[in-house]
């Protein structure tokens, strides 16, 4: 049963019954992205997913979701980065399909 925390009683301290973050549309892109907390160092990252509603990034978004709370909502393996880039990390960061098969194959 989820305690609550003095400061806020509707806050609780079981991490199962938050829900998972949101597949949404990046600002400016025809991108779909998901941003992930870490539980352990509250660090922030942001997956990009492919193509807005495209089977592909939705179906990659659910791995992710799954390698993360699998791992107690510890951030998953960073997947590529477009060289030189400091801007979220990118399943596919050329776009291809292909990229984005070879990723779900080795991680799901």
């Amino acid at each position: 049963m989820p305690t609550t925390t003095a400061r806020n009683p509707r806050k609780t301290s079981d991490t199962s019954t938050k829900s998972p973050p949101t597949y949404r549309r990046r600002p400016g892109y025809d991108q779909a992205i998901v941003t992930l907390t870490d539980a352990r160092t509250k660090k922030r990252k942001d997956y990009w997913l492919g193509p807005f509603d495209s089977p592909e990034s939705r179906e990659l978004y659910h791995c992710i979701i799954a390698e993360w709370e699998a791992n107690g909502r510890r951030l998953p393996a960073a997947p590529n980065r477009p060289s030189g880039s400091n801007g979220p990390f990118s399943i596919a960061p050329d776009g291809s399909r292909q990229a984005t098969a070879n990723w779900l194959v080795s991680h799901c």
